[in-house]
């Protein structure tokens, strides 16, 4: 008889809020899954929570030979700046990037492009003033 792939055998729940993972030796890592990098609250979160650097892992596919995997990461390098952080991009069918925490693209593999990439992150605990306070927006008195 088979073991059954249920919670009673997995204790497997969904999350309910990014999460920070920490590797064995004590480095915190953050995971900001495909979609979620347009939503800045996610990466910053994660930040808070101690994350170190954070990965991006994302399948580009249903944007095909377009603009698309490009707009992506252009996106996720804008949460690294943001939160001045490393993200590995790894990215099954787009552009995968290492990005340093000033948005400067380390190494890549262009869309459609097999192979590996090579290049370090360090891990990093300041935090920006973005990461700090998050989407604050001054509104300016209209001049009388």
């Amino acid at each position: 008889m088979g073991a059954r792939a249920d919670a009673t055998i997995w204790n497997n729940a969904p999350g309910s809020k990014p999460g920070v993972f920490t590797l064995a030796n004590g480095t915190k890592v953050g995971t900001i899954i495909c979609y979620e990098s347009v939503l800045p609250w996610v990466a910053r979160q994660e930040v808070q929570q101690g994350a170190e650097f954070l990965v991006q892992p994302t399948s580009d596919s249903s944007f095909g030979k377009t603009a698309g995997p490009y707009q992506h990461l252009g996106i996720v390098i804008t949460r690294a700046v943001e939160n001045r952080r490393y993200i590995v991009r790894a990215a099954a069918t787009g552009v995968s990037a290492i990005i340093s925490p000033e948005g400067k693209v380390i190494a890549s593999l262009d869309l459609g492009q097999k192979g590996a990439l090579t290049g370090g992150v360090l891990p990093l605990t300041e935090r920006s003033l973005a990461s700090r306070i998050g989407d604050l927006v001054a509104y300016p008195s209209p001049v009388k």
